[in-house]
């Protein structure tokens, strides 16, 4: 969507082993281990956040960043950037975009 290839900083609470070939990925760095809270805030930072849909983790950390989020489909509906219309995109459980969210995420990532 963004045209290129970009930084990308996981966190997660997986083992090592539970998510084979993520690490491998282009850009891909997986974040040290720190206290929640430091994640949390270091995640607020974040240009764009790519959450899973029932992480109050990862809807707190969008909802104090304010940044453009994507979030895995989910029967609950939630908002977090009420004055940024278009700012919480929900992904297709195929991994697809909503047509007209590309240009929001490329003008979050210049």
């Amino acid at each position: 969507v963004l045209g290129s290839d970009v930084p990308v900083m996981v966190f997660t609470d997986a083992r090592p082993g539970e998510i084979p070939g993520l690490q491998e990925l282009p850009n891909v760095q997986m974040a040290e281990d720190n206290p929640s809270i430091v994640d949390i805030l270091r995640l607020a930072q974040a240009t764009i956040m790519i959450g899973a849909s029932t992480s109050t983790f990862g809807m707190w950390s969008a909802f104090l960043g304010g940044m453009p989020s994507i979030w895995y489909p989910s029967k609950h509906q939630f908002s977090l950037t009420p004055d940024r219309p278009g700012f919480q995109i929900t992904g297709g459980l195929d991994g697809s975009l909503p047509e007209g969210c590309g240009d929001l995420l490329r003008q979050a990532v210049l």
